[in-house]
């Protein structure tokens, strides 16, 4: 019988018994001779670093014995890092704790940008993604085909959607870099424990496409050569790999975030505390916001890894939903920099983050709190040069007025403001959509004859590149 190291999507549940998986293990060719097993008895696993699989620990001993290979090894269990606990309703409170509305006047990320996710697979129909999340690839090993990437856990669904959902469409939630390509690499389709061999081959595979960021909402409390290799691959061919640290709150390590070539990414609460949950060592070099993280989910699921607040959307707990927004930060400062290194983005995490905890570094925060504008200001300064903008909306007899200024001398680049009338939220079905154009020191004025409602709430949406700090404004106003 089989039994796999396994791979664990970082979420936290009650503790219950381990699933009991099969057992396999991982062998390394020697460097000089990565190719030997075209013609061996051994699975294909990450063939571009000489990994492989095997079933028989005699013919792998054989095979160490005579030289044929530079190690042996049990595969490992990789686990999805989200954290389930009773649902509670919260919206993107996260977006604007990182810096997200400010860091939306300066790029959405350009489609030269791919990342990659590796993780449950993503749903390919949700009205929240575009064309920017590409049909996705499945290693899984109870896949159909390798096109059968659909996601029955709503884990990788929530995690893309973190990272590229589609903004100011009218639907559902606010991806931070919505204009990346994103690639969907499904490694389980049945549960967050996993073996290693088809998180390897994950990997390997969004390497193989050109993934410029890899975002890995996973991991495994094993230290395994076949994955150190791949991270060493990734290093080498400028590729930013950010990995959730884990939930167990512990000091343990967990891989590939404790790898010293992959960002970690802890989790932080709406008051900016560490999460109970988040590992405390030196693996974690940035936290996030990681509570009630609103994202797209699966429509159809076999076993649902995070909390449903309504059909295709919920909410996740864990560093799983922590660290997409750190990649998602490192896909837009790639797109500002093309050749950023990952060492170069480490050092923007460093001298950008919010500190918190202990002044400077430490192992509860690492570097602080992500912050997404001034990460992009490091990068190109002159994207601070904006102009400032204020709103104010009030109830004037039957009418609402939006009145928006141009604080600043700077001028307004872009065309127009949009606000949407909504009589319940920004999803109506039909909000009354208007336009304003605004120039340097000026007051303009848009009047809206509200609908028979108990509330209504205006929504303003600029396409200025260089507008700030709000990019969305709400405000409940009584009609009645």
């Amino acid at each position: 019988m089989k039994k796999y190291i396994y791979i664990m999507l970082f979420l936290f549940f009650v503790i219950t018994s381990p699933r009991v998986l099969a057992e396999t293990y991982l062998i390394g060719t020697n460097p000089n001779n990565v190719s030997l097993f075209s013609s061996l008895d051994a699975e294909p696993v990450a063939p571009s670093v000489g990994v492989y699989s095997t079933d028989d620990r005699e013919y792998a001993e054989q095979l160490l014995a005579e030289g044929k290979i530079a190690y042996i090894e049990k595969a490992a269990s990789v686990e999805l890092f989200s954290f389930e606990q009773d649902p509670l309703f919260m919206r993107q409170w996260n977006l604007q704790t990182c810096g997200f509305p400010k860091a939306r006047s300066y790029t959405r990320g350009t489609n030269d940008v791919l990342v990659g996710v590796i993780d449950s697979g993503a749903e390919p129909n949700h009205p929240d993604f575009g064309d920017n999340i590409l049909p996705g690839y499945s290693t899984a090993e109870n896949a159909a085909n390798p096109t059968d990437a659909a996601d029955t856990l709503g884990h990788g669904t929530a995690v893309a959607g973190i990272i590229g959902a589609l903004a100011y469409n009218g639907e559902g939630t606010a991806g931070i870099a919505d204009n990346v390509r994103i690639l969907p690499v499904q490694y389980t389709k049945s549960g967050n424990i996993s073996t290693e061999a088809p998180f390897l081959a994950a990997i390997e595979y969004a390497l193989n496409q050109g993934c410029d960021i890899i975002n890995i909402s996973a991991g495994t409390p094993a230290y395994t050569a076949s994955l150190k290799r791949l991270m060493d691959r990734a290093y080498a061919e400028n590729v930013i790999v950010v990995s959730a640290v884990g939930n167990s709150g512990t000091g343990d390590y967990n891989y590939p975030a404790a790898f010293n070539t992959v960002v970690g990414v802890g989790s932080t609460d709406k008051n900016n505390i560490v999460t109970n949950f988040s590992q405390k060592n030196t693996s974690v070099n940035v936290c996030a916001p990681g509570l009630d993280i609103t994202a797209p989910i699966s429509y159809e699921y076999s076993k649902l890894l995070v909390t449903q607040i309504s059909s295709g959307y919920g909410y996740g707990n864990g560093t799983s939903f922590s660290c997409p927004q750190v990649a998602a930060a490192a896909a837009l400062a790639r797109s500002i920099k093309p050749d950023l290194t990952p060492d170069e983005f480490l050092s923007l995490i460093s001298e950008t983050s919010t500190d918190l905890g202990e002044a400077g570094y430490d192992i509860s925060y690492g570097y602080g709190l992500l912050n997404i504008e001034a990460i992009l200001n490091k990068l190109n300064p002159e994207l601070s040069e904006t102009c400032v903008v204020t709103h104010n909306i009030k109830k004037d007899g039957e009418n609402t007025v939006i009145t928006i200024t141009n604080n600043t001398a700077i001028p307004a680049k872009g065309k127009s403001i949009t606000a949407f009338f909504s009589s319940e939220d920004i999803f109506a079905d039909s909000p009354k959509t208007e336009y304003i154009e605004i120039s340097p020191k000026n007051t303009s004025d848009i009047t809206h004859i509200t609908p028979d409602c108990s509330y209504a709430q205006g929504f303003l949406w600029s396409d200025f590149d260089n507008m700030k700090p709000l990019l969305k404004a709400t405000q409940k106003i009584l009609c009645k």
